[in-house]
Protein backbone atom coordinates (compact mmCIF):
# COMPACT_ATOMS: atom_id res chain seq x y z
CA UNK A 1 0.00 0.00 0.00
CA UNK A 2 1.38 3.57 -0.91
CA UNK A 3 0.28 6.25 1.44
CA UNK A 4 0.43 9.96 0.26
CA UNK A 5 0.67 12.26 3.22
CA UNK A 6 0.31 16.33 3.86
CA UNK A 7 0.08 17.26 0.37
CA UNK A 8 0.54 20.69 -0.67
CA UNK A 9 0.27 22.59 -4.24
CA UNK A 10 1.85 25.83 -5.15
CA UNK A 11 0.35 27.63 -8.10
CA UNK A 12 2.96 28.99 -9.51
CA UNK A 13 1.30 30.61 -12.76
CA UNK A 14 -2.02 30.18 -14.43
CA UNK A 15 -1.05 27.11 -16.29
CA UNK A 16 1.76 26.08 -13.76
CA UNK A 17 2.45 24.63 -10.13
CA UNK A 18 4.18 22.52 -7.78
CA UNK A 19 3.53 20.34 -4.79
CA UNK A 20 5.02 17.94 -2.22
CA UNK A 21 3.57 15.02 -0.22
CA UNK A 22 5.28 12.26 1.68
CA UNK A 23 4.94 8.95 0.90
CA UNK A 24 4.73 5.86 3.09
CA UNK A 25 5.10 2.47 1.41
CA UNK A 26 4.25 -0.48 3.67
CA UNK A 27 3.28 -4.40 3.42
CA UNK A 28 -0.34 -4.87 3.85
CA UNK A 29 0.47 -8.78 4.21
CA UNK A 30 2.66 -9.10 7.14
CA UNK A 31 0.78 -11.41 10.02
CA UNK A 32 2.70 -9.14 12.39
CA UNK A 33 3.49 -5.22 12.10
CA UNK A 34 7.58 -6.00 12.12
CA UNK A 35 8.59 -5.04 9.29
CA UNK A 36 5.40 -3.76 7.89
CA UNK A 37 7.07 -0.47 6.54
CA UNK A 38 9.19 -0.99 3.31
CA UNK A 39 10.01 2.85 3.00
CA UNK A 40 9.49 6.32 2.93
CA UNK A 41 10.21 9.42 1.14
CA UNK A 42 9.55 12.60 -0.42
CA UNK A 43 7.68 13.30 -3.49
CA UNK A 44 8.21 16.83 -5.37
CA UNK A 45 5.56 17.51 -8.76
CA UNK A 46 5.57 19.88 -11.51
CA UNK A 47 2.52 20.07 -13.27
CA UNK A 48 1.40 22.01 -16.10
CA UNK A 49 -2.19 22.69 -17.21
CA UNK A 50 -2.61 22.18 -20.49
CA UNK A 51 -6.15 22.48 -23.04
CA UNK A 52 -7.47 23.01 -19.68
CA UNK A 53 -6.29 19.99 -18.00
CA UNK A 54 -3.50 19.56 -15.36
CA UNK A 55 -0.76 17.04 -15.82
CA UNK A 56 2.05 15.91 -14.31
CA UNK A 57 5.29 17.27 -16.13
CA UNK A 58 7.84 16.07 -13.82
CA UNK A 59 7.91 14.26 -10.37
CA UNK A 60 11.06 12.97 -8.34
CA UNK A 61 11.02 10.90 -5.45
CA UNK A 62 13.90 11.39 -2.83
CA UNK A 63 13.98 7.85 -0.19
CA UNK A 64 14.44 8.92 3.24
CA UNK A 65 14.34 4.73 4.48
CA UNK A 66 15.48 2.41 4.92
CA UNK A 67 18.58 3.69 2.57
CA UNK A 68 18.51 7.39 2.31
CA UNK A 69 18.87 8.70 -1.06
CA UNK A 70 19.03 12.37 -2.16
CA UNK A 71 19.40 13.21 -5.67
CA UNK A 72 20.26 17.14 -5.23
CA UNK A 73 18.24 20.44 -5.37
CA UNK A 74 14.53 19.97 -5.08
CA UNK A 75 12.27 20.59 -8.11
Amino acid sequence: MHIATNPFVRLTGPDTANGRYYAISVHTTEPTLDGVMNVFGVHDDLYRKVDGKWYFEKTRYDFLYPVRRYQGPRI
